[in-house]
């Protein structure tokens, strides 16, 4: 699924929600049941159509990684260290290319820096960051493939709790609150 189709379902995913917000339920449903859980669903709806679009763009980035060339080695990536030659979409300009909005960027580079924080029983992180390069890195040693780093998608990638919770924290942070 390429950046266009994903904001298409997305636009889709929202007047589907519109529509629902019009939608007259039947007179045996009480009206008060049918308000509480139509804005629990929406609020919940939206935030897990956030996870979805930021997932897309992780997989499309994790498709670029590991994309060859002609002669065999990766394109997108240098094949010695797995710095990324490429925009990535939790950057300050390559959100724009995989049709991100900043808040968005700056949700996913968050999860993606504390995913980067050793836990026990955690699994090595797919991206690394590295302060003093200011680089992105793929982590080719752990995950050679496409298929591995997938799997560390399915496995570790952005969940709904932890998108509201870096979602927060971003917006602590841009707020200037403690």
């Amino acid at each position: 699924m390429n950046a266009y189709s994903l904001t298409t379902y997305t636009n889709g995913a929202l007047e589907r929600m519109g529509e629902t917000r019009q939608a007259h339920p039947s007179p045996f449903t009480p009206t008060r049941a049918v308000a509480a859980a139509g804005a629990e669903l929406t609020r919940r709806g939206l935030a897990a159509l956030a996870v979805e679009h930021l997932q897309a763009a992780l997989f499309r980035v994790v498709e670029l990684a590991y994309e060859e060339d002609v002669d065999g080695r990766l394109c997108n990536v240098d094949s010695h260290d797995g710095r990324f030659l490429i925009p990535v979409p939790w950057g300050s300009v390559g959100h724009r290319r995989y049709g991100l909005r900043r808040r968005e960027a700056d949700v996913l580079r968050f999860f993606l820096l504390e995913s980067m924080t050793a836990r026990p029983g955690a699994p090595v992180p797919l991206f690394q960051y590295d302060h003093e390069q200011r680089a992105w890195f793929v982590n080719l040693a752990d995950y050679s493939t496409r298929t591995a780093a997938g799997s560390w998608l399915k496995q570790s990638g952005l969940t709904v709790r932890a998108y509201k919770e870096c979602l927060r924290r971003v917006q602590e942070a841009s707020s200037g609150r403690p």
